[in-house]
């Protein structure tokens, strides 16, 4: 609707206009007047309809007549069933009617589409990776409600019980950069408004956009993309699949055959995801939609399926049809390009992505996984690129759970995996280790893990109650630094928090108590008896070790399983079977799933580390904010993140770390490297085109690269000056911001500087850049094109006029001189030179005058 209104001339000069694409904006309040401007006043941009009748009193019945002529155009259109609801920064603009999204319109491109509301239905095993045994079917037509609400009945059926009835709800909102879908599944009412019947199942609850075969050429989301060979000539634990590729070019949409993602981790998959992210391009039109999820959503099990003319997320093994189950997504429109969606993600939920801590960048680089306490060589950890060892498990604790024993004296764990030795442990040795390495310039990070009790843990103990000593504040009696100290403990104090009995998607069902390695048992965090026991350890840090500066906590793989004894009320998992399908489960039922647990626990972890001044003890290391790192062995999701600084994980999947990673630290393992020069130059820029940093070679590594080889250490000091030269780089997300000619077989990432080492004259206001231009084997020159005038715009940055382009090169520790660069239009253009097919080029960009 166009309306043009002349202001009377009683009331001064102007003209004011009221657009909207649809009806939206003139139905439903409040009503933008986003152009109008008077002598007397100003109307506000969120002016309402009531508001604006009381002002006809001062405009006249112009106004009036005006605003009841849209109300009544409205209802007309109302009742044909169609509505648009717009982002409120104009853009992206859903189209509706009764049967789901019509259209998205991205600036002027209108994509049409064929549906896109809730669905529920029996997944099967070809798109889930847990097929419920309950199918659900639509019950009546779905109606498209005021103000831009589609709401579905679906009759659910169960082979173990009555038919389920359900009502989907998906309310479109307005929000400041995207669509917002708010998704509601109910218990259904009849008519008369009796209720019915409620008992709980679970079946795929499906976010779905789909559309004609050519309105989307390709399609891109965080995949894992295969990992990186880390073990010698092959990889280590791997939870992507295959043989490393780089992740940023998106995958044709042509081929009819589809391809299923599972969030976190491949199982039963063609690959995994870290962000719960998918965008889908039009490059003809230079356009793009993305579908995201609510990372706060509890995402139980998590799937992505592809096609030619859909893409949706499947939901699984949430519990309905007892209670509402509310959950949320967001349509974004940018352009063709997926790093725009990125920049949507870490601006609409930036706990997730941005570090807590604020010198969490200062530990940034090469990292170790050692427990050697011997006096560093601080000439070679430097040029290797070393800065933060995380302590071996076994360095200073008992046992997994008691990490600082209640006494002053205790013995650590002992001998495990690489021969550590055995021997007496006192707050005063480890806080003066840890001062020692941070008078050389490096880090070290306490070890911690929530999901373990024990070690040689055995849960039938018939021995005598055993403490030693008291917790603090009251909270009882203290658990004895041995191993059946730790089983009197777990039987008289933490049994209820045993995971005795249970299921997970990669493993199936349980029965026993599961142990680990040295003989751990694991447990769920979520038992406030263990929960506030593990809260209270990491308390203890703080006050009983002065120069402590924070955890990194192992084994997010544990958040896989559901306890089958407790109950989150959220959580419908296979229980058991009913004999109809063999040994298939097929019966479900309620449990507590570890997901939730460890984000409960993750949180209660934060809110201890990462607060300022918790104590005013003399010398107490609470005076900042401590780091907290997570270990994504063998699982990485976003919705476990939250509470973190970074990431510090074993395995090989790069790519899946790297997403999240894109403003925090992010190291990942390195267990072993083949004296292959051409490998070791392929696995570094791997890393430095991911900006994740390796482990460095260091003394008393466990499980990971030692020092041993001539070849493989002269490689990790080569590239060390790329690395030191990447500390805290983060991702810049706008459109198409770097491009290399085609002949060199390159891949290019770039990325932002702290402002802090931006100190040339004329870049105020831009931070310098880096570009890692990796993998072009045998090219010796590339032709790097910077566009900048996206990220002006994205970021808010002035104009440029040019800058200043040097790089750094395997083997040197010294800029080059100024590159000649050419500028046009924003457009920053210029030569580099390629040493072993890489280079690192640092871009100061000069402004406007």
């Amino acid at each position: 609707v166009r309306v043009r209104l002349r202001v009377p001339p009683n009331i001064g000069h102007g003209r004011c206009s009221v657009h909207s694409r649809g009806i939206q904006a003139a139905v439903i309040v409040p009503l933008r007047i986003p152009s109008c401007h008077c002598s007397r006043q100003r109307l506000p941009a969120d002016m309402s309809v009531k508001e604006a009748m009381m002002l006809s009193k001062v405009w006249g019945n112009a106004v009036r007549g005006l605003l009841v002529g849209l109300a009544v155009l409205g209802s007309v259109l109302e009742r044909v069933g169609a509505v648009d609801v717009r982002s409120l920064d104009g853009s992206v603009v859903v189209s509706l009617n009764n049967a789901g999204m019509t259209e998205v319109t991205v600036g002027s491109q209108v994509l049409t589409l064929t549906g896109g509301a809730t669905v529920l239905g029996r997944a099967t095993s070809s798109s889930s990776t847990v097929p419920s045994p309950t199918s659900c079917t639509a019950h009546g037509a779905s109606t498209l409600s005021a103000p831009a609400t589609i709401v579905q009945q679906w009759a659910c059926e169960s082979p173990q019980g009555p038919t389920v009835y359900v009502t989907s709800s998906d309310a479109f909102i307005s929000a400041p950069t995207s669509v917002r879908i708010n998704t509601t599944i109910s218990p259904a009412t009849f008519a008369a408004g009796a209720l019915a019947t409620t008992s709980p199942f679970t079946t795929a609850l499906s976010t779905p956009i789909t559309f004609a075969a050519s309105t989307f050429s390709s399609m891109w989301t965080s995949w894992g993309k295969g990992c990186v060979n880390n073990n010698g000539a092959t990889h280590g634990m791997c939870f992507a699949g295959g043989l490393w590729s780089e992740p940023f070019t998106p995958e044709s949409l042509l081929p009819t055959t589809s391809a299923r993602y599972r969030y976190g981790a491949t199982v039963g998959a063609t690959d995994s995801f870290t962000l719960p992210l998918v965008t889908l391009l039009d490059d003809d039109h230079d356009v793009a939609v993305s579908l995201a999820l609510n990372p706060d959503d509890p995402l139980l099990e998590l799937g992505l399926e592809t096609t030619a003319n859909s893409t949706r997320f499947n939901r699984e093994l949430l519990r309905l049809g007892h209670r509402p189950v509310s959950f949320s997504a967001h349509i974004i429109g940018h352009a063709a390009c997926w790093r725009p969606a990125l920049l949507w993600f870490t601006r609409a939920y930036p706990p997730y992505f941005e570090s807590w801590a604020p010198d969490a960048a200062d530990y940034e680089g090469l990292g170790s996984y050692s427990w050697n306490q011997d006096p560093y060589n601080a000439t070679r950890a430097n040029a290797l690129g070393f800065t933060t060892n995380w302590d071996l498990s076994g360095t200073w604790m008992p046992y997994d759970g008691l990490f600082l024993p209640y006494q002053e004296n205790w013995l650590n764990l002992g001998p495990i995996n690489g021969g550590l030795a055995q021997y007496n442990v006192t707050y005063a040795m480890m806080d003066a280790y840890y001062q020692s390495i941070q008078k050389l310039g490096f880090h070290s990070l306490s070890y911690f893990d929530i999901g373990n009790w024990g070690t040689r843990t055995n849960t039938h103990y018939t021995g005598p109650n055993r403490t030693c000593g008291e917790r603090p504040n009251g909270a009882g009696p203290a658990p004895c630094p041995d191993p059946d100290g730790a089983n009197s403990y777990l039987r008289d104090f933490l049994w209820p928090a045993l995971l005795r009995s249970g299921w997970s998607v990669p493993g199936g069902k349980f029965t026993t108590p599961r142990n680990d390695w040295v003989g751990t048992t694991d447990m769920d965090t979520a038992e406030p008896v263990f929960e506030d026991l593990i809260v209270e350890q990491a308390g203890r840090h703080l006050e009983m070790l002065p120069s402590f500066e924070g955890i990194a906590i192992d084994r997010l793989d544990y958040s896989e399983f559901f306890n089958y004894n407790a109950d989150d009320g959220v959580s419908w998992v296979p229980i058991n079977s009913s004999g109809a399908h063999g040994s298939a489960l097929d019966v479900f039922g309620p449990a507590r799933a570890l997901r939730l647990s460890y984000r409960h626990t993750f949180n209660r972890l934060h809110e201890v580390l990462h607060a300022e001044g918790r104590t005013t003890q003399p010398g107490s290391s609470a005076a900042k904010k401590k780091i907290m790192f997570n270990n994504c062995n063998s699982l990485c999701r976003l919705d476990e993140m939250r509470s973190f600084d970074g990431t510090f994980s074993e395995g090989a999947s790069l790519n899946a770390v790297a997403w999240t990673g894109l403003k925090q630290p992010t190291i990942l393992w390195t267990y072993d490297l083949s004296p292959d020069t051409a490998a070791l130059d392929s696995y570094f820029q791997q890393h430095l085109l991911m900006n994740v940093y390796p482990m460095a070679p260091m003394p008393k590594n466990d499980h990971s690269i030692t020092p041993g080889s001539p070849v493989v250490e002269a490689a990790y000091m080569a590239y060390a000056p790329l690395f030191n030269a990447m500390h805290g780089a983060r991702w810049l997300l706008s459109t198409r911001p770097v491009h290399l000619d085609a002949d060199a077989g390159a891949v290019a990432n770039v990325f932002t500087l702290p402002r802090s080492l931006t100190a040339v004259e004329g870049a105020t206001a831009w931070p310098d850049l880096l570009v890692n231009i990796m993998l072009g084997a045998t090219s010796t020159t590339t032709t790097l094109t910077l566009s900048l005038g996206p990220a002006a715009r994205a970021y808010g940055w002035p104009r440029i006029s040019g800058g200043l382009v040097s790089t750094l090169h395997p083997g040197s520790t010294v800029w080059s001189k100024p590159v000649a660069v050419t500028e046009v239009g924003q457009n920053l253009t210029a030569t580099i030179v390629l040493v072993r097919g890489c280079a690192t080029v640092k871009v100061t960009c000069r402004l406007v005058e």
